[in-house]
């Protein structure tokens, strides 16, 4: 992925730190077992598309949700994730304690880990352990394996999770394998250099030492550093054994020596380029710190990872666009990062939100082709947390000589209102630092450039921005592009003038995927329509946020729109706005969709797509006469109607509450519905999430 390897960077570590710390079950506290899959562990020639069974011992708590799948009732990771697509069909059956998926599209000849990460059962009990299920679409398994033990001496080791990485630590994907009291053992290992570690999460909320959480990684020699093993020949590797420790909060400066002189062994001309954490608001500390550098002598950037006075080297790159220039050695610590912040906005918004996490940033501006861009994307970004930069405090001077950086960033983001703030500070002096601000057009040919080399035929389907200012500015801004080759959504991620991420999406999360035309308003028009519209939001509410979508709306004559969408967390108030994205007008009475059009047979994509608990789906009769509107599983059973009888010409809606006739719960998947008259039958996809 072009432009992405810094960034990608954070997005594997979401997926050990959150996804796999997140679901680590406790012994202790769990009685829920699996007892039995399909495929089971080890099974190979698995016909595809696939079907997962999963048994239980006991019923399951369908309302529960885990980080992944997010919004599922069951904690599951696939790997390779980019050898899969999304399930056709989800079932449960009637004692709650078998789910299976179906129609899962898989790639041929392709050894697949599925781990059944966290369950809840109806009593309250939480899965005993992860459980591990390795297959194989292919003929064969690989035969390599290494085992070890896990020690921990501040506590019981049971309950952790050895995760193996391949070299440069973060390539590729991970293999896991529950510990249940060592020693522990991973099986079908390909043959190549892997990086073990292992994670011990005791409530599943994250890495928190101060819970008793732990993490640690193979150090041989007991230099400090994670290192490798080699499987060679499918052979088999013992005394694999990994000491647990508790990692301790820290500023990014507390063990940088540390981590220089590691660096300086890899190169001796390597130099920092920027420093990353997540951090305690008030104190700028972090349980772990990331540092990349740069050496002019290899042409090759080197990132580090820290935690407490271990260093682990999580990759080398040749990153064609990267920064080259180093931070400079005078740079203020995390801990007066984070006080500046404070002062400068980061105060007033711990003080109006609650449950608000922080990250800090460290980077370094750079000038290509005579533009001034600031890189900056923290590990609050990506499956982790957040991709949203939102509102920017910063008044004041540009940074110290000319906008040359260093620059600190603290980012705050409320869980609770969804809002967050951007503190940019000089990092050399801490004053506040003013950052360039973008329209949606900015980067738009930059977008569309990228786009196209993910396919030809991609169109531009709409455009999402989260914190707009009152001149419709941002710092960030989503780009989404359909590709009918591919049946799939991209979506390109900009911040200021950069891309900072790209994601291949579902189509069926878009409610529509025709291209936008050429000539829609931009942003600061859209924004000063709105605002001329929102009888003064902005003035009622100080704590107003305020988000940008552009596409073609399916309940207005499918017209390119504006949807500009104003809420207040302290006063829980809402509004939407809506702007004809070619003539300026705003459009009025639209309650999350207008009715379609009468006099003409029409049925309407579900709003909201996807739904938990209901959704409504509206339609228009050019008829009066007999109506049905039902709603089928992918099977073709049809699992309820929603209208069985005569209706008039015009406009109607209903709401689905995703229950079957018998007013049953049906379970998260694609559901088909369908409008059926004498002279009009059209049928659309909905995804229901419980």
């Amino acid at each position: 992925m072009r432009y992405s390897y810094r960034f990608l960077r954070f997005n594997l570590l979401g997926l050990v730190l959150a996804t796999i710390l997140f679901c680590v079950a406790s012994p202790l506290l769990a009685q829920l077992t699996l007892v039995s899959s399909q495929p089971e562990d080890g099974d190979v020639n698995v016909a595809i598309p696939a079907t997962f069974v999963l048994t239980f011992s006991a019923p399951l708590d369908t309302s529960a949700r885990f980080a992944e799948p997010q919004d599922f009732f069951l904690g599951i990771l696939l790997f390779p994730e980019d050898s899969t697509g999304d399930p056709a069909d989800i079932q449960l059956s009637q004692d709650l304690r078998t789910v299976t998926v179906s129609g899962f599209p898989l790639t041929d000849n392709t050894k697949f880990s599925v781990i059944v990460t966290d369950a809840k059962s109806q009593s309250g009990d939480f899965l005993d352990r992860p459980y591990i299920v390795t297959f194989s679409t292919g003929s064969t398994l690989p035969s390599g394996s290494f085992s070890g033990q896990v020690n921990f001496s501040g506590g019981d080791p049971s309950g952790a999770v050895v995760v193996l990485f391949g070299e440069g630590f973060f390539d590729g994907e991970p293999i896991a394998a529950g510990v249940a009291n060592s020693p522990y053992t991973v099986n079908y290992v390909p043959d190549g250099t892997y990086y073990p570690m292992a994670l011990k999460d005791t409530n599943r909320d994250g890495l928190d030492p101060t819970s008793g959480d732990a993490i640690g990684f193979y150090d041989a020699n007991g230099d400090q550093q994670s290192d490798p093993i080699v499987i060679s020949g499918g052979n088999s590797i013992a005394g694999v054994n990994i000491e647990l420790f508790q990692p301790t909060s820290q500023t990014a400066r507390n063990n940088f020596d540390v981590v220089e002189a590691v660096a300086a062994d890899w190169a001796t001309d390597a130099h920092l380029i920027f420093a990353d954490g997540v951090v305690a608001p008030e104190s700028g500390e972090s349980f772990i710190w990331f540092f990349s550098f740069y050496s002019k002598s290899l042409d090759l950037f080197n990132a580090f990872m820290l935690f407490n006075d271990t260093v682990v080297q999580t990759g080398q790159s040749s990153e064609e666009f990267a920064d080259t220039a180093g931070v400079r050695v005078d740079w203020i610590d995390s801990d007066e990062a984070a006080f500046r912040a404070f002062e400068n906005g980061g105060g007033d918004f711990l003080a109006q939100n609650e449950n608000v996490e922080s990250s800090a940033f460290l980077g370094f501006p750079s000038e290509r082709g005579g533009d001034e861009e600031v890189v900056a994307r923290t590990s609050a970004g990506g499956k982790w947390g957040h991709e949203v930069f939102t509102k920017v405090s910063g008044l004041g001077k540009t940074a110290a000589n000319g906008s040359q950086g260093p620059v600190w960033f603290i980012n705050y983001f409320s869980r609770n209102t969804f809002q967050g703030i951007l503190v940019a500070l000089d990092a050399e002096t801490g004053e506040p630092v003013v950052l360039g601000l973008t329209t949606a057009t900015n980067n738009l040919d930059l977008a569309k450039q990228v786009a196209s080399n993910w396919a030809n035929d991609a169109q531009l389907i709409n455009i999402q921005s989260y914190g707009l200012t009152a001149d419709g500015l941002n710092q960030q801004w989503q780009y989404g592009f359909f590709s009918v080759t591919r049946d799939s959504v991209r979506r390109i991620i900009t911040f200021q003038n950069q891309i900072v991420d790209e994601i291949t999406e579902s189509k069926f999360f878009h409610p529509s995927l025709e291209p936008l035309p050429q000539n829609w308003i931009d942003s600061p028009t859209a924004a000063a329509v709105a605002d001329a519209n929102s009888n003064n939001f902005r003035s009622l509410y100080p704590d107003t946020f305020v988000d940008g979508y552009l596409s073609r709306n399916l309940f207005i004559d499918n017209r390119p729109v504006w949807r500009i969408h104003y809420s207040s967390g302290g006063s829980q108030q809402s509004l939407e706005v809506y702007i004809d994205a070619l003539s300026g007008q705003n459009i009025t009475g639209v309650d999350d969709g207008s009715p379609t059009v009468p006099g003409v047979f029409e049925l309407a994509q579900n709003y909201p797509n996807p739904f938990n608990p209901e959704t409504v789906i509206r339609y228009s009769l050019a008829k009066t006469g007999a109506v049905e509107l039902a709603v089928y599983n992918l099977l073709g059973q049809k699992v309820r109607v929603l209208v069985d009888k005569m209706q008039t010409v015009g406009s109607h809606d209903i709401k689905w509450d995703g229950r079957d006739d018998l007013g049953n719960r049906l379970a998260s998947g694609v559901y088909i519905y369908r409008l059926q008259t004498a002279e009009f039958t059209q049928t659309k996809k909905m995804i229901l999430l419980q």
